[in-house]
């Protein structure tokens, strides 16, 4: 997309301001990317003296400051462009909003009478300047924040003087008739617009959308015409109600959103209907104006308008699963788009209806580990039946409810919770009976689940054993206290077994340094316990946003010098590969040694000509009876989220059966209302920031989704497991493991992005579950196939 805008200053010729936003696959992503299109440097003359001389000529600021004190730009004894500019070795990403861009210190040239540096070059593009020889001034803008500012720079329009006139000797005036805009129209500005040139341009047609209460809509009138306007408003529709009666007439226009229906349909003014495009509508965007929460129906009403298709008028809005709601407010609040505690108690009903009582403990345990609960005991209370069914049966219905809350205080130590924390009743037993109690919970677990019995149980996160933070640094720390039972099991640890241990941040290993040995009071590395790691530094290292090479590599263990503490034990036999697959695996190694040189030649095998991978890999494939072993050993590896995501939701159209769509509740982490105005919802729901589920999460009964958090590792939900789906219900996602011997139930959390670029923080509420079918090279590491 791209916008331009031309001014005109008070001399010289106009100039443009253009704004250009690039394809997702050439937008500049890396400091790499920012060197090679931006620079910020005098070129070598004795390399390219043609860029030398034009950049010498016409992008070189100044100079100003000390050296040249009466330059243009000086205000109050500073430069208003910031020149000189600080010597920079390496591009800095993302620092307010901008880059700050490479200026390595070099030698001095002579410009004129002034001897200048790389400190006083303005950003350009050399091919652009050799192209046009002329100031063009080029920078990029990778950041929300940069680039709202820049829309609002580009229309700010010409410069204006206000002129006062009053009458000699009146002492009363009207002052909005006194008050003239005054502007002056240089020589160059009035021959653009006697030609008709273009004042600005935009890449895409953007269409208002109205948003209006029950007959509400506005009207504009003159005075003493107040009557014949409302007359003429009642016969005539809006955007809004002429979709109304678009859907009344159009199946076709069903599956349509209000904000999208302009890319299919066009509005026409003189007969106030929606008529559907015969061609285009690829650049065109529905926009709904931001509405205020101080205007609170109409704000409700427009959330209510970026969720719902279809809608046949007001009524039709306000119905949620046959309840017609008073208020858009409430209707919000029926659709869980408003927070308070209703979806958590819809969600335990929902399951109620079709999942066991230890089931519904487990849900009940993550909902208050991550769901934000305003009131853990009255959820208590309102599902208590359902929660303590089985031990009721059992026991009493006296102590049933102590055995339940005990298998509850269990279960929320996962969350670093506890009964007392949550201001639930304390359990009040015997110890021998809360044994017991526990021994009945294992027991139900084996009888309902043999084989795993027989596997290793017990494996964790590193996040979730040591509580290491997700953002971190050099001197982080793990929210991990004393005194507690997980810093008791790790005090009794003997062993600590670490698997890819090449993909964890340095950071994170300082972080468990420094825990296990405040808890030990032993200044040996990890308190003297015994740490084994696994892994292969020729793989996966840390992934850094945004990181360059030399970022990457120092973020690794290896490159530390707790590395040297370490003992290494190396692997001389591949005792899984096959004879038939010994040369390659020698092949694999010698890339990771670098023997093989700087160019790899791939052996035939690994690029067969596919023109399509989903079609190679699913088409065989009977969605109606496939087993969970058949597509456990299938997936398509990508190098980024959103290709990832692209053949994820083409699989899922070779799937049988209906598609749910869930649509997320997007909101902004900040108490100011301008922020909200600012960056509204829409905005947000256009965001898929890495470990967070897309704002339309599309799947099917049969499905294979990821885990996108650590909703009970104790269990083997894990950031990371594959599951596949077995029922879709409103507030209640039923899933099992791949291996198709566990059940669970996965409610809607809210989610935070850990890593962004934007200057806002922003929370997702949605199913922590992405479709599986392919994924990252990265996020494959360490599953199984």
């Amino acid at each position: 997309a791209y916008i331009y805008v031309i001014e005109f200053q008070k001399r010289g010729l106009p100039h443009g301001h253009i704004l250009l936003t690039l394809d997702s696959e050439s937008k500049i992503r890396t400091k790499d990317d920012i060197d090679k299109f931006v620079s910020a440097e005098l070129p070598d003359p004795c390399t390219d003296l043609r860029l030398f001389q034009i950049v010498t000529k016409c992008m070189v600021h100044g100079p100003c400051g000390t050296i040249n004190i009466n330059s243009p730009c000086m205000r109050d004894g500073q430069c208003c462009k910031s020149f000189p500019k600080q010597f920079k070795d390496d591009t800095e990403e993302n620092v307010n909003g901008y880059p700050i861009y490479r200026r390595r210190a070099t030698e001095p040239v002579q410009v004129g009478k002034y001897s200048i540096d790389n400190r006083w070059v303005v950003l350009y593009n050399p091919w652009l300047l050799k192209k046009f020889n002329a100031h063009i001034n080029v920078e990029v803008c990778a950041s929300v924040k940069s680039v709202k500012y820049l829309y609002k720079y580009v229309y700010k329009g010409h410069d204006a003087a206000s002129v006062k006139i009053q009458k000699e000797g009146a002492l009363d005036h009207d002052e909005i008739l006194s008050f003239v805009e005054g502007r002056y129209v240089s020589a160059p500005e009035a021959m653009w617009r006697l030609n008709e040139f273009n004042l600005s341009h935009k890449s895409h047609t953007v269409v208002r959308l109205a948003v209006h209460l029950p007959q509400q809509q506005p009207i504009v009138y003159q005075d003493g015409q107040e009557a014949q306007a409302i007359e003429r408003a009642a016969l005539r529709k809006t955007t809004l109600t002429s979709w109304f009666e678009l859907n009344k007439n159009d199946p076709s226009a069903h599956n349509i959103s209000y904000s999208d229906i302009p890319q299919y349909y066009v509005f026409d003014k003189s007969t106030t209907n929606w008529k559907k495009r015969q061609r285009g509508g690829q650049n065109v965007i529905g926009r709904l104006p931001v509405v205020s929460i101080l205007d609170s129906e109409r704000y409700y009403l427009r959330m209510l308008l970026l969720r719902k298709s279809g809608a046949i008028s007001f009524d039709d809005i306000l119905t949620v699963n046959g309840l017609r709601c008073i208020t858009f407010q409430q209707a919000c609040q029926e659709y869980g788009l408003l927070r308070g505690d209703q979806q958590w108690h819809d969600a335990l009903n929902e399951a109620a209806q079709f999942q066991s009582p230890r089931q519904l403990r487990m849900l009940f345990a993550m909902i208050c580990g991550f769901g934000e609960v305003e009131d853990v005991p009255d959820l208590w209370v309102q599902h208590q039946v359902s929660l303590c069914e089985d031990f009721v049966h059992r026991y009493s219905e006296q102590t049933g409810p102590h055995y339940a809350l005990a298998d509850i205080e269990e279960l929320l130590t996962s969350y670093n919770l506890s009964l007392q924390k949550l201001h639930l009743p304390t359990v009040d037993l015997p110890a021998s009976v809360l044994e017991r109690a526990n021994f009945d919970v294992v027991e139900e677990q084996a009888k309902a689940n043999s084989i795993a019995a027989t596997l290793l149980i017990g494996g964790r996160t590193a996040h979730s054993v040591f509580k290491i933070p997700i953002d971190l640094n050099a001197t982080s720390t793990c929210n991990l206290k004393p005194n507690t039972k997980e810093a008791d099991m790790l005090l009794k640890t003997k062993l600590i077994v670490w698997d890819e241990a090449p993909m964890t941040h340095v950071h994170a290993f300082l972080a468990v340094d420094r825990l296990l040995q405040d808890l030990t009071k032993c200044k040996e590395p990890f308190g003297g316990k015994v740490i084994l790691l696994g892994g292969d530094f020729r793989q996966v290292l840390p992934v850094i946003l945004r990181g360059s090479r030399t970022l990457t590599v120092a973020s690794s263990l290896k490159k530390h010098a707790l590395w040297l503490k370490f003992h290494k034990l190396y692997l001389t036999k591949n005792m899984r590969a096959l004879e038939s697959e010994r040369d390659f695996g020698a092949w694999l190694l010698d890339i990771g040694e670098k023997k093989s040189g700087s160019t790899i030649q791939l052996p035939l095998q690994c690029y067969p000509s596919i023109q399509d991978p989903v079609h190679q890999l699913y088409s065989d494939i009977d969605f109606s009876s496939v087993t969970p072993q058949e597509l456990k050993g299938r997936a398509i590896l990508t190098v980024n989220n959103e290709r990832s995501m692209e053949i994820n939701n083409k699989v899922l159209e070779f799937m049988p059966g209906n598609e749910t769509v869930y649509k997320a509740v997007d909101m902004i982490m900040s108490e100011d209302p301008q922020d909200q105005l600012t960056f509204p919802e829409e905005f947000l729901n256009s965001l898929t920031p890495t470990g967070l589920p897309p704002y339309e999460l599309k799947l099917k009964i049969g499905c294979i989704v990821m885990l996108l958090r650590n909703l009970a590792p104790s269990k083997g939900l894990c950031n990371g497991t594959r599951l596949i789906i077995t029922k879709l219900q409103q507030n209640i996602i039923q899933a099992k493991s791949i291996d198709g011997t566990e059940t669970f139930l996965i409610p809607r959390i809210p989610l935070i992005p850990s890593q962004t670029n934007m200057p806002f923080k922003f929370k997702r509420m949605q199913f922590p579950i992405r479709l599986a079918f392919s994924m990252t090279i990265n996020k494959s590491q360490g599953q199984t196939f």
